[in-house]
């Protein structure tokens, strides 16, 4: 599958980012996300935790055995989803269970995520649909 370099709509060519991928994320003492990294999530757990990465491990496989882990991963990890505000047409990410859906940089409440806009109306002209750049005719590559 060939990858993804953004959207655009097929009318008016608006161009919207690609590559914002979702990521899991694990709240430290602190509050402040901090995101996993691809194929070292239970890693990035454990050390923000300050557990030992097999216990992370363990509980994917049998959580009755580690309760008080497993509740304190529900509570301090997340997933944030890439999203665009409708409004201002500005892409940021959200964790969607815990976050108001509210745009950081005009406050609408208009927000969608890219797989809500994708294959949708464009929210700038209406008119056209978004698709990846690739499938627009003509499109040039950025």
């Amino acid at each position: 599958m060939p990858e993804i370099d953004g959207y655009e709509c097929s009318a008016c060519g608006l161009k919207l980012p690609a590559g914002q991928e979702g990521h899991f994320y694990v709240a430290s003492d602190m509050g402040e996300r901090v995101p996993c990294a691809r194929h070292d999530e239970s890693g990035t757990i454990a050390r923000v935790l300050g557990v030992d990465e097999e216990i992370i491990s363990s509980c994917a496989w049998n959580p009755a055995s580690r309760r008080v882990p497993v509740d304190l991963m529900e509570e301090r990890i997340g997933y944030i989803s890439p999203c665009v505000c409708l409004e201002c047409l500005t892409a940021f990410g959200l964790d969607l269970k815990r976050d108001a859906r509210k745009c950081p940089a005009c406050g609408n409440a208009g927000v969608k995520t890219e797989l809500e806009i994708v294959d949708g109306p464009c929210p700038r002209c209406g008119e056209g649909r978004i698709y990846p750049s690739s499938a627009i005719p003509g499109s040039v590559p950025r």
